[in-house]
């Protein structure tokens, strides 16, 4: 895993967004500006439809099958919106700083990429001590 980045880095990321795709793995040779709007855009629907179970996973396929996305960011995408495999961030009891339970190294390629916005989850501490 590449080294951490400083609040700085983050703050100058988000400023000065990098629109090229770097071709270091497989995450950072995609464009996550794309999978963050059909993302942002999918959640959104979804919410708004009232749906659930199998009736809102027909709905997010359908969408995510009009979406302009190459297959492996289509991909990526199911994977951000699934509750088990999206960005789940958490503070571990008595700490100040949050930390990934999953979906590192996807936050770090849409990090390294500058988006801004993204779906992400806050786990529970109650989940996570049993």
């Amino acid at each position: 895993m590449m080294p951490l980045l400083s609040w700085r880095q983050r703050v100058l990321r988000q400023v000065f967004a990098r629109r090229g795709v770097l071709g270091c793995c497989h995450y950072h040779r995609q464009d996550f500006h794309a999978i963050a709007a059909t993302v942002n855009a999918v959640h959104r629907q979804l919410r708004r439809s009232g749906l659930d179970g199998e009736d809102a996973d027909e709905l997010r396929f359908r969408l995510l099958e009009e979406a302009r996305l190459s297959e492996d960011e289509r991909s990526t995408a199911m994977l951000l919106l699934a509750d088990d495999c999206g960005i789940h961030i958490w503070r571990p009891p008595g700490q100040r700083r949050w930390t990934y339970q999953d979906g590192r190294h996807r936050a770090r390629a849409l990090m390294d990429a500058g988006v801004r916005r993204i779906l992400i989850t806050v786990a529970d501490d109650r989940r996570l001590q049993s």
